[in-house]
């Protein structure tokens, strides 16, 4: 083999890594529509979309009330989490600084790795009977639901408008202070609006996150298909009619119920085209540059040059008061959903529960459930590793800058990033169990999970390369070595520390989803005899524990051990990442 002929070939081997991202992305569009169209036609498109009542037995297919259900709850968290977020952002970006705010930084993104059935279970154990006692109602509903979205979605609005008012050019704020504004006023006439594409690109992530929420919100929702016309009337989502009746549609409900993905498929990509819109505008605002964007005048300058600040100060130290109250709310809302949880679980950890044999007698052990979530961890890794890590360094050393495929390439695979885990589960239960004729098993929720986790491996493999210093390459190139040989020896290696990290959210990511699982690996509480055999998650298992009376302790136990292995994997990829910075800062200083 010529070393061009090799050459070719490793480009064309990571090319195919890369495209897998989009071809993932038509095969789910094209499977979905081609099972939930037909449906929608059958049923009449207009009784499907505006029917307002949803009785299979009736064959009535309305999912209006969902539809509007899913809007007010989206609505109603956003309402809360964009103003939590944002200011918290502020005093993070703003107002604190040094070991606090790396430390608070690392709580916000703790709060994003807890798994969703663990904020539905703190939200049915002390939200609701809290609702309950102060209502008179049974507490479950839009209320509920809404605080419990907006606290998930707290870390996403809080860690993507922290880097966007970080990347705002210093010179903005020393300019407001030139003409005469105090740091306040420079932070929210200044800074803030400067922000503002990132942090709405922060925005609609969060909303897309609350529409396609699943296991938390069936906890908490009450699950009643009809429009609430109060916040404390139960409610169905669409994410929630999909997952509660699955397991035993046939027929026309069942394609049902594949149409109702097809439209929150359809939400979703409205929602990821305009973060993409946004997302691109406020990369091009950073590429025109400090010096081609003016600042918006803050000051009045009178013929005595005596500055006449247009915002009142009171105004602004107002708003830095409802900044730390904001971070306030975010991290105590943490140690206290943590604290409660492990003061109610911990008690129930021991031996038996951990490496006893489960036998339905009363007793519980969550061995067959963590052999499953390992074996699961393992072979999906297997699968998704050599993809992402083909794709990174397919966009990293082998693309330009403004190709149109390329550009295509990467919105395929923010696409894929941003399609709710609901929508996995699905279209793994569809093809790799009944088509494929997998079965519910471990190897189909590996290849399910493969495609949920790919795009966190591409993204963190191609950011963990592009760091590589260029100069590794010339020397190498320099040396003799061809351009893959290049990369395996001297780029992969530098960059190692990078992709670990990548590995490890995608752990985290593995061990927290429970809708996807629960469609393809299944619920089967024996130990798994092997891949091809059913099984449970710890997070199914959890959701599982949470519906049974008589379990509810060891519920709170499972959730103790998932909040420490989400802690563990946090803190191995911040090592990681501080590995990665160190080596990066060591490179430049040489």
């Amino acid at each position: 083999m010529t070393k061009e002929l090799k050459e070719n070939l490793y480009k064309y081997l990571f090319l195919v890594c890369a495209i897998f991202g989009i071809v993932a992305v038509a095969v789910i569009i094209f499977y979905l529509f081609a099972r939930g169209m037909p449906a929608i036609f059958d049923i009449g498109f207009f009784k499907f979309i505006f029917g307002e009542r949803w009785v299979p037995e009736a064959g009535l297919y309305g999912i209006l009330p969902m539809i509007v259900n899913s809007l007010y709850a989206a609505a109603f968290s956003i309402s809360i989490g964009v103003v939590l977020g944002v200011f918290s952002a502020v005093y993070l970006a703003m107002y604190c600084k040094g070991k606090l705010q790396a430390v608070l930084k690392q709580m916000v993104s703790l709060l994003s790795g807890i798994p969703s059935v663990v904020y539905g279970f703190f939200g049915m154990m002390v939200i609701i009977p809290f609702i309950s006692d102060l209502t008179g109602t049974y507490g479950y509903g839009l209320f509920v639901s809404g605080i419990v979205l907006s606290i998930m979605i707290l870390p996403t609005i809080i860690l993507i408008s922290f880097n966007s008012i970080k990347s705002v050019p210093k010179s903005y704020y020393e300019g407001a202070l030139a003409l005469g504004a105090t740091h306040n006023q420079a932070v929210f006439k200044t800074i803030l609006p400067a922000a503002k594409s990132g942090i709405i690109a922060g925005v609609i992530l969060g909303i897309n996150r609350a529409v396609g929420e699943t296991m938390a919100i069936v906890m908490v929702s009450g699950n009643v298909p009809k429009i609430a016309n109060s916040f404390f009337n139960p409610i169905r989502t669409l994410t929630g009619n999909i997952v509660l009746e699955m397991g035993y549609a046939t027929g026309l409900h069942l394609d049902a119920l594949i149409a109702t993905g097809v439209v929150l498929f359809f939400f979703v990509l409205v929602i990821i085209t305009c973060f993409n819109i946004y997302t691109n505008k406020s990369n091009n605002k950073q590429k025109e540059g400090g010096n081609k964007k003016t600042i918006k005048p803050i000051v009045d300058i009178h013929d005595n040059f005596s500055p006449k600040i247009k915002v009142s100060t009171k105004a602004t130290n107002m708003l830095k008061i409802l900044s730390y109250i904001c971070i306030s709310i975010a991290v105590l809302s943490l140690a206290f959903i943590i604290v409660f949880l492990f003061v109610r679980g911990v008690p129930y950890i021991n031996l038996e529960f951990l490496f006893g044999h489960y036998i339905m007698d009363g007793r519980v052990t969550i061995l067959p459930s963590l052999v499953t979530t390992l074996m699961l961890i393992v072979l999906t890794l297997a699968i998704a590793l050599p993809l992402g890590v083909g794709g990174g360094i397919f966009l990293a050393e082998y693309t330009k800058k403004g190709n149109k495929f390329v550009g295509f390439l990467r919105s395929s695979i923010e696409t894929l990033a941003g399609i709710p885990s609901i929508i996995f589960g699905l279209f793994g239960m569809l093809l790799f169990v009944t088509v494929f004729k997998l079965g519910f098993s471990v190897y189909a929720g590996a290849l399910t999970m493969t495609l949920m986790i790919l795009p966190t491996i591409i993204r963190t493999s191609e950011e963990s390369f592009l760091a590589v210093p260029q100069s590794y390459r010339e020397g190498s190139l320099a040396l003799g070595a061809g351009k893959s040989r290049t990369i395996f020896k001297v780029v992969l290696p530098s960059a190692i520390s990078g992709i670990l990290t990548g590995i490890v959210l995608s752990m985290g990511r593995i061990v927290g989803e429970s809708a996807p699982t629960l469609f393809t690996v299944g619920t089967a509480f024996a130990m798994p005899k092997g891949f091809a055999s059913s099984g449970i998650t710890l997070a199914v298992f959890m959701y599982i524990l949470a519906g049974e009376a008589f379990h509810v302790n060891e519920a709170f136990a499972v959730a103790v051990v998932l909040i420490v292995m989400v802690i563990t994997l946090n803190i191995i990829s911040m090592v990681f990442e501080n590995i990665l910075k160190k080596k990066n800062r060591n490179a430049l200083e040489n």
